[in-house]
Order: structure tokens, then sequence, then C-alpha cells
């Protein structure tokens, strides 16, 4: 095979692998729905919406301080 139709096999392969994650026996997710199974997610771990506030907060703030330095050197 050329380098090509190897490339368009692992991505098929790797777009077929949910497939076969589906038929297999899903027992983690049986014990996770009757609460036996690990929880998720996991304690201690960050709450995604605090981080993406944290990282706009963060943002604007970057981009104000930015932004007056410009002002600053122009003269305006």
């Amino acid at each position: 095979m050329t380098t090509a139709d190897q490339t368009v096999e692992e991505a098929a392969d790797k777009l077929q692998e949910p497939d076969r994650m589906a038929g297999e026996d899903p027992s983690l997710i049986k014990a996770r729905a009757n609460g036996d199974g690990p929880a998720s997610p996991q304690a201690g771990s960050l709450n995604p919406w605090l981080v993406v506030g944290v990282a706009l907060a963060v943002g604007i703030v970057l981009a104000k301080w930015i932004d007056r330095r410009e002002h600053a050197r122009s003269g305006d």
C-alpha cells in the first residue's frame, strides 16, 4: 500500500472504533447508572465553566492592559 492508502485505512479504523466500543458489554455504564461505578467527574476536579470564566476574565484584563499601553505610546 502507498502512504495515502495507509492514511485512509488508519482514519477509517479510527472512525469505526466507537462502533466497536458500543458493541462491547456496557457494564461500566450500567454500574454508573446504579451508582456503583466510579464517580464522574472526579472529586477535586475543576468545574469547566469556572475555568472558562477565569480564562475570559484574564483575557479581557490582558486586552485592556495591552490597549492602554498602545494608547500611552501613541500619545493619545
